[in-house]
């Protein structure tokens, strides 16, 4: 999916003019696979020279060397050009799943990523961290890390009155209850303190929070602060501006691509190949897809809703392990120090973001005709010879 523009280059012996199909490799970024015999795992690498790696790897050797020696025994070079981050991680990943399927995940160092899910088949559902969530429209991620989903799901729990505690419960009016009841931040469903109805009414505000990204709660409390004013009743005011103010901590701008999974449309922006060409990875319900070329010079609205239409209409929906992989290599690009790309969100669905999508691609690419164009400092100094001749 990620790799069908593979490259084969059949090794021949050192005598026979492997030298010169050394030199013929491109000196630019790729992943690369030597095939080593049958009874041998491939040589699996990524380089951002791909001449002077392999050049390195079947170099003539006299004498002892504790350098990696493969020349006369490496058989067929197979290589596919990765042109930025995203591109060499997600080529990478195919390949050492294909080669190596049962400890490619410990090899690649991939752990997947974390999400803030409502257990909301529970008679009094509760939200937990985890790596797993059952459904996708009761699951807000993916987080990079457990420990910033923990604090995403403490922040959000302060806005509501869902229990927290994990034991399967009994509700019966003399059981102890727990330290959040008493603080009123938990309806006490424990002690039957609340209908069943009224708590999942609460789960459902909850639900909603999550899939509007706090849009929801901030319209209400907003209103509902607006009228506290109006009526003069300020310490309510007072305590609504307090739960708008937790709210907006909740949805911070380093909140990455986090958002209810069902709902996680978005394209990934990186360069190309060519300095006019941009690649983009449309991600469609949290399915990352395969990349698409687009190019600089044609970003006509109509040509990007065709592009992006053919890919919705053939997205593929990958299992759910390669799905969560595959999230956890686009988190990790993003917040990456490597990361040589950007994230564009599509906050509804079916409404493309066109013009910020048509400027991601331009910051990736360069014009055809920037060259010939004069610099703000070029047109001052060609203004002052004008002026001093």
């Amino acid at each position: 999916m990620f790799s069908p523009h593979r490259i084969a280059c059949p090794l021949p012996a050192p005598d026979a003019g492997l030298d010169a199909v050394i030199d013929a490799l491109p000196r630019a970024p790729a992943v690369f696979v030597l095939d080593l015999g049958e009874a041998k795992q491939p040589y699996l690498a990524r380089t951002s020279n791909l001449w002077r790696r392999v050049r390195r790897l079947l170099r003539p050797v006299h004498g002892f060397s504790r350098m990696l020696y493969l020349r006369g025994i490496a058989r067929e070079l197979s290589y596919w050009h990765a042109p930025n981050g995203l591109a060499s991680a997600l080529l990478v990943w195919e390949q050492t799943r294909l080669h190596n399927p049962e400890n490619y995940r410990h090899m690649l160092r991939l752990r997947l990523p974390y999400y803030v899910a409502l257990l909301s088949e529970d008679r009094f559902p509760r939200a937990i961290v985890t790596r797993n969530p059952a459904r996708d429209d009761a699951a807000f991620g993916p987080f990079f890390t457990r420990g910033e989903a923990e604090a995403f799901l403490a922040q959000s729990l302060d806005l509501f009155l869902l229990r927290r505690c994990e034991e399967e419960l009994d509700p019966h009016p003399d059981h102890p209850g727990c330290i959040y009841g008493e603080m009123s931040m938990c309806l006490r469903p424990c002690q039957v303190a609340p209908a069943e109805a009224a708590y999942r009414g609460e789960a459902r505000e909850f639900l909603s929070l999550l899939a509007t990204r706090g849009a929801s709660l901030q319209g209400r409390l907003e209103q509902e602060r607006q009228t506290a004013s109006e009526a003069l009743d300020f310490e309510s005011a007072a305590r609504l501006h307090k739960r708008l103010t937790k709210l907006a901590a909740c949805f911070p701008s380093s909140l990455g691509i986090a958002r209810q999974l069902s709902a996680l449309h978005g394209f990934a922006v990186a360069k190309g190949s060519q300095s006019t060409h941009a690649v983009v990875w449309p991600v469609w319900g949290g399915h990352l897809q395969p990349p698409r070329i687009l190019d600089a010079a044609n970003l006509e609205a109509e040509v990007l809703h065709q592009s992006l239409r053919m890919s919705e209409a053939e997205a593929t929906v990958h299992p759910n392990e390669a799905r969560q992989e595959l999230l956890a290599l686009l988190t990790k690009w993003l917040r990456s120090s490597w990361c040589d790309g950007e994230w564009v969100e599509m906050a509804e669905a079916g409404r493309v973001p066109t013009r910020r999508l048509r400027n991601a691609i331009r910051r990736m690419t360069v014009r055809p005709d920037a060259r010939d164009e004069p610099t703000p400092r070029e047109e001052s100094e060609a203004g002052d010879d004008a002026r001093h001749i």
